[in-house]
């Protein structure tokens, strides 16, 4: 069974401005729009108890070289849960995200509340990520899905597809040495 299944679809839509920059255009076409999917699957050899306990603490699962995760506020019943609002750096990159959906050992679920490029708020629209854990004969799948708009004109879909590309991979990556550092 291949351990990482990579699965990701890009279609158009309408841009929104950049507010730092003056610009406004008209957001109602956003509604419904088409957005970047990303979708990874990984095969973990442990019980979903324990693959759900180390991917849901935010600060250890999202611990890699050159990213940085820090809970900025705990969520209401669990650090790591409800209402929990973490924030993820990477680079020039930050993303402020709240768990929206959690639900131990089931999924847990986020929404990105804001994108920063150098300081800069970057014009986004993101539907939710979520995180399933499912019970196999052998051990647990996760399945990590994500949408979102870049809406930003010009750019936006050469931003897109950049991200895509670079999401789907750190999702893997991040997913591939859960599970390594669980078996060992």
């Amino acid at each position: 069974m291949p351990q990482t299944v990579n699965q990701s679809a890009r279609t158009r839509f309408q841009g929104r401005g950049w507010p730092q920059l003056g610009l406004s255009f008209d957001t109602a076409a956003m509604d419904g729009a088409d957005m970047v999917s990303i979708q990874v699957e990984h095969w973990f050899p442990s019980g979903r108890s324990l693959v759900f306990n180390y991917v849901s603490d935010h600060e250890r699962f999202l611990a890699a070289p050159g990213l940085v995760c820090k809970v900025a506020e705990p969520g209401s019943t669990d650090r790591n849960g409800n209402d929990a609002i973490r924030v993820v750096r990477s680079g020039l990159m930050s993303f402020r995200e709240r768990v929206i959906d959690f639900d131990p050992e089931q999924r847990f679920g986020y929404r990105i509340e804001d994108i920063r490029f150098a300081g800069l708020r970057m014009p986004f629209q993101h539907e939710g990520g979520l995180l399933e854990f499912a019970d196999l004969a052998n051990g647990t799948r996760v399945r990590w899905t994500s949408r979102l708009a870049i809406t930003m004109p010009l750019l936006g879909g050469f931003l897109e597809r950049d991200f895509q590309a670079r999401a789907t991979h750190l999702f893997a990556g991040l997913l591939r040495t859960a599970a390594q550092k669980l078996s060992t």
